[in-house]
């Protein structure tokens, strides 16, 4: 059984990916919590220096504010620079693994190259690579959606796999 679907990526959906991808990273998430605890402290000092708590306040809301506001741009330059993103991609899933099909040019990956699969609200992220991904989107799956992560849940490891419903 194979399952044939194409994806046109939008910025939306890149979007998501990059928040996903990024707040997965320790590093992020060490830079949020300093910059609630940033925020926190001039929220504290408010009543003894109100010029400091305010600066505090700012650099706790810049530090909270950076990684989504660069991301957001980030994908906007990916999807007009990008030629990947620029016609759809046909992928194809089977018994041997993913297959993504663009332009006559044809990329296989079999199951066991897959280190991680996990998913978004909009996608699932298949991960070949620390940084190199596939995303397939719920919506360009359609009706295929249960078919996609029965077969994933098949062939991929369970402790690789982290798809919530």
């Amino acid at each position: 059984m194979s399952i044939k679907f194409d994806v046109k990526m939008t910025q939306k959906i890149m979007y998501n990916f990059l928040l996903h991808h990024a707040y997965s990273s320790v590093s992020v998430i060490i830079g949020n919590v300093f910059g609630v605890l940033v925020g926190a402290l001039g929220v504290n000092m408010f009543g003894e220096d109100p010029g400091k708590a305010v600066l505090y306040l700012g650099l706790g809301a810049l530090m909270l504010l950076y990684t989504p506001f660069s991301l957001y741009l980030s994908s906007q330059k990916q999807m007009k620079t990008s030629e990947v993103f620029q016609n759809p991609i046909t992928y194809t899933i089977s018994e041997e693994g993913l297959t993504s099909a663009q332009n006559g040019t044809e990329t296989e990956a079999g199951w066991d190259s897959m280190i991680k699969v996990t998913s978004t609200s909009t996608s699932i992220i298949i991960y070949t690579g620390k940084n190199r991904a596939t995303i397939l989107p719920k919506e360009a799956m359609g009706n295929n959606y249960e078919a996609v992560i029965q077969m994933i849940s098949t062939h991929v490891a369970p402790a690789k796999v982290k798809i919530k419903s």
